[in-house]
């Protein structure tokens, strides 16, 4: 065994707590998806819905690297509209995490950007969105916003976004309320569910439900309703007029037919002819179905990781 091969293999809870040293006053970051996740697949982590705290084991570990030997991402949400607000994070990250770990920030794309896929529904723009966003609803007014995945858009409840705390032994760690998790990754992409990400959402939704069944009540019919019903919209581009699919192990929705995806309240071009309404839900019916089918190969998934294609269509990922 060589020196390197000896050296011990830093977590990834070890690489970013000098980041979440540096936010820890700032309540509009959250770190989404990674350690958060993990400790939620843990059999004993705790969780507490009245103090809002995820607690993990002291056992708990993530490596830096995945199975397949690429590293790990870090994914920070901001919630601010202000490209210097943003920035300034991004500075933050890169400052105190490197290249140790594949960095994106991400906030909440102005107003105008949605404005401009509203103006032209076939446009580059859309043709090549295929990931969920948060979106400003009115210019120049900061705090209402919806997620959207053209062309559906849901608003997004206040309580929905609070931060909760990871607790673990060497500090505390910023992260979305467990119903919220659970509900990003099934409406972040326009298949829904990513095939590579089923195994570790389906354990994670099951620790979370058995530990705290409260969730799912304030996922069906509490905060995180809004967002359960993209999930829904998004699922039924794939899997129509189901009456009761699986969005991911226990947490089940009726999906909705063609016809009224067509007329549904969400849809953001409401009063658009009727062909162009079903052009456009043709085309994402048709990525859908196409991207389905390629994000399906484990090969195709170990090949976006290990060569880090994501950063490299970072446009369509960011929806820019």
């Amino acid at each position: 065994m060589t020196e390197f091969d000896a050296t011990p293999v830093r977590g990834t809870l070890e690489i970013i707590r000098p980041f979440v040293d540096l936010i820890s006053n700032d309540p509009d970051v959250q770190i989404m998806g990674g350690v958060g996740t993990a400790a939620l697949e843990h059999p004993d982590v705790e969780i507490n819905i009245d103090r809002q705290e995820v607690i993990a084991p002291k056992s708990f570990f993530q490596s830096k690297y995945r199975d397949n030997g690429s590293l790990r991402d870090v994914d920070v949400f901001v919630a601010s509209s202000n490209p210097v607000r943003i920035q300034a994070v991004e500075a933050q990250l890169e400052a105190t995490v490197g290249d140790e770990l594949e960095r994106r920030v991400f906030g909440i794309h102005p107003h105008e950007t949605l404005s401009a896929q509203l103006a032209r529904p076939m446009g580059t723009r859309v043709v090549r969105m295929f990931t969920s966003d948060r979106y400003e609803v009115f210019p120049d007014v900061s705090g209402v916003y919806v997620k959207s995945l053209f062309p559906f858009a849901v608003p997004v409840e206040d309580e929905s976004i609070e931060p909760w705390m990871l607790v673990t032994e060497g500090g505390e760690v910023p992260i979305p309320n467990p119903g919220i998790t659970i509900a990003n990754y099934t409406n972040r992409d326009i298949v829904g569910l990513r095939f590579k990400d089923t195994p570790k959402v389906n354990e994670m939704t099951r620790n979370i439900l058995a530990k705290e069944p409260l969730l799912r009540e304030w996922l069906y019919d509490g905060p995180g309703k809004s967002q359960l019903e993209l999930s829904t919209l998004i699922a039924s581009l794939r899997h129509p007029d189901q009456r009761q699919f699986e969005l991911v192990e226990g947490i089940a929705v009726g999906t909705l037919s063609y016809g009224e995806l067509l007329h549904h309240e969400r849809l953001l071009i409401p009063d658009a002819p009727t062909p162009q309404k079903m052009a456009v839900l043709s085309l994402q019916i048709a990525k859908a179905n196409a991207y389905g089918w390629i994000q399906s190969s484990k090969f195709v998934n170990d090949t976006w990781q290990r060569l880090n294609l994501e950063r490299r269509v970072d446009g369509i990922v960011t929806n820019n």
